[in-house]
């Protein structure tokens, strides 16, 4: 259960005695389509800067547009139209000095608002005025709003008790027509200044303040890494790796491959004029040599003899 105070131009400026004494504070806003409380916004700062929760109302004025009464409260309270913690609320009571409200001004009052905000308008009206209050009132259309009751068995501003709780209990709430048990909040005194109890934590307040169709919350975007400097992709043709002393598979240029195979001829030349075998490779011509000799030898001793019987 909460304390909640609710002040208006009456209270001016300096309301630090009643935050201090309240967790709460609802300040009117607005009234008709050109009023404002010209203590509004000192008394929304005050608030706001003791930590207290906050609400802003209307008074709506019969005879008057209701749209326009409407946009000129959204246009005043600005962006806590649409603060999940700040409650909406139409302060519907019948004055003398205005004409008689007809009982239509607070379905349009509270579509019009939530067309524009998604938010459900609290309902401030008398444990009367909720009965008919000799206009024939009937509040079908608005059972499924938070309801903020008013009546006062005491108003001796001695304060809210457990008695006086069960005092309104009988007579007012057991059997309240349209909204039954369901009470948001009553105002029980408005000695020395207005004063209730709402009917909640900090958390029940929150959620009927709140927007019906509140956005979801978008997770907060990655952080995107800073851009790095253009860098120039340089394309290599492979090369053929050198031939080292160190190689397992030494590749051998072609006149090197040259001096080896003469090389090796020429070993297996020896080889040959050595042992006599006939290997696989080709003679180098050994065996022509030595049989030309010879035939030079014979011929020499033919003419040897052939010269001597001549003689």
């Amino acid at each position: 259960m909460l304390k909640i105070a609710d002040v208006s131009s009456y209270q001016g400026n300096d309301i630090s005695g009643i935050l201090n004494a309240n967790d709460g504070v609802i300040v009117k806003a607005t009234q008709s389509t050109d009023y404002v409380n010209p203590s509004y916004q000192a008394q929304v700062n005050a608030t706001r800067s003791a930590g207290k929760k906050l609400g802003v109302y209307h008074f709506v004025q019969g005879n008057v547009d209701v749209n326009a009464q409407a946009q000129h409260f959204l246009d005043t309270i600005g962006d806590l139209a649409t603060d999940d913690q700040v409650p909406l609320i139409l302060d519907f009571e019948n004055n003398s000095n205005y004409p008689v409200l007809s009982g239509n001004e607070p379905r349009q009052f509270a579509d019009y608002v939530f067309n524009k905000t998604s938010k459900k308008i609290w309902l401030y009206i008398s444990n009367s005025d909720i009965r008919g209050g000799g206009h024939g009132y009937y509040w079908s259309d608005m059972n499924d709003n938070p309801v903020w009751v008013a009546g006062y068995p005491l108003n001796d501003g001695s304060g809210y008790s457990t008695d006086l709780q069960n005092w309104a209990d009988q007579h007012y709430f057991n059997n309240l027509p349209w909204w039954g048990e369901n009470v948001t909040m009553w105002q029980f005194d408005s000695n020395p200044y207005d004063q209730s109890v709402f009917y909640g934590d900090q958390g029940t307040w929150d959620k009927l303040a709140q927007r019906v169709n509140k956005p979801a919350e978008q997770p907060a975007p990655a952080p995107q890494p800073e851009p790095q400097p253009e860098q120039t992709l340089t394309v290599t043709q492979p090369t053929e790796p050198e031939s080292t002393a160190a190689s397992t598979a030494p590749v051998q240029s072609e006149s090197a491959s040259a001096s080896t195979s003469t090389t090796s001829t020429s070993s297996s030349a020896t080889n040959i004029v050595n042992d006599g075998t006939n290997h696989d490779s080709k003679p180098t011509g050994v065996h022509e040599y030595n049989a030309s000799i010879l035939l030079k030898v014979a011929n020499a001793i033919l003419d040897f003899f052939n010269r001597l019987f001549k003689k």
